[in-house]
């Protein structure tokens, strides 16, 4: 039984610092950062990789990862077209997560779906706009988290055929 609870302490635990996260990145976020020297460099390398795998094998592992790296990485770059560069993140998780097959190729590919989720929309609540629509994207970034710390606690289980009680 202490099990459990120790699973929910931890949940708990988790979900605190996630909004206590939220809340200090908002508080001292002004979306003002320049963008560092190589992130242009390293965009043009991202898309030049989903192009290629678009053209060999677009659901690829691959190609899914590729996306995925492109849109932490939109999500996470600061500079002065923040709106801009998060909406095409979201696009690129879109592609990613309405692929029927991310979970199979992907075992934790819902896992950082929901993160780079959380990214996106803590990243337009801090891009400024009106205060409906940062307590609107404060809200679905708390979803998002906690869709994560959910997906943190599917377990992939395999009993082994050589171990009966497995």
């Amino acid at each position: 039984m202490s099990e459990p609870r120790s699973i929910r302490h931890g949940a708990c635990r988790l979900f605190v610092g996630v909004v206590a996260g939220v809340l200090t990145y908002c508080a001292f976020a002004d979306g003002t950062t320049a963008e560092a020297p190589g992130n242009e460099t390293r965009a043009k390398e991202l898309q030049t990789a989903i192009d290629r795998f678009d053209k060999d094998e677009p659901r690829s592992p691959a190609a899914l990862t590729s996306r995925l790296d492109y849109a932490e990485f939109l999500a996470q770059t600061m500079g002065d077209d923040c709106l801009h560069r998060l909406d095409y993140a979201q696009s690129q998780l879109d592609v990613v997560a309405k692929n029927p097959i991310v979970e199979v190729v992907l075992p934790l590919g819902p896992a950082r779906i929901a993160e780079i989720e959380y990214r996106i929309h803590v990243g337009r609540a801090s891009c400024g706009g009106a205060p409906s629509a940062r307590e609107q994207e404060l809200r679905e970034a708390l979803d998002a988290a906690r869709r994560r710390v959910a997906q943190s606690h599917v377990r992939v289980y395999t009993p082994c055929a050589l171990h009966p009680e497995g």
